[in-house]
């Protein structure tokens, strides 16, 4: 009686310090996220606006919407302590649009039957998870 006593204190403690920990790297996350948004910002005026290449560009603005993203999800994650899927979907969608714009000479066949089938998958969980899941 007493040993479960001891051992559900020891857990209880544990728990809050692994989330104490939990949240001060989301804290530093954030942080750095922030950080990187004004870089991306500067850079992308400074820079990409300058030589006036479009690809360059939209790529940027991608980069800075997969960081908003990014910073929304662990805003939710920090205050709700939960992720949603739709967000983590939305932010591989954003991904691979990117990726696609940024290599887009580069594809053969193979890459772009891969790339369809990623999309199509992402496409229907993030349907699923927006339409017929239960939301508790």
């Amino acid at each position: 009686m007493i040993q479960r006593k001891y051992d559900n204190l020891i857990k209880q403690k544990l728990s809050q310090y692994l989330n104490l920990i939990v949240n001060i790297m989301i804290l530093m996350l954030l942080f750095a996220i922030v950080f990187a948004l004004i870089k991306e910002t500067y850079t992308l005026f400074s820079v990409h606006l300058l030589h006036e290449n479009p690809s360059l560009i939209i790529a940027q603005i991608l980069f800075t919407i997969i960081h908003v993203e990014l910073f929304a999800i662990l805003i939710n994650y920090f205050i709700d302590g939960k992720i949603m899927v739709q967000n983590v979907i939305e932010l591989g969608i954003i991904s691979v649009v990117r990726e696609i714009m940024l290599t887009a000479y580069q594809v053969t066949v193979d890459r772009l039957f891969a790339i369809s089938f990623l999309l199509l998958v992402l496409g229907v969980v993030f349907l699923m998870e927006k339409y017929f899941l239960v939301k508790k």
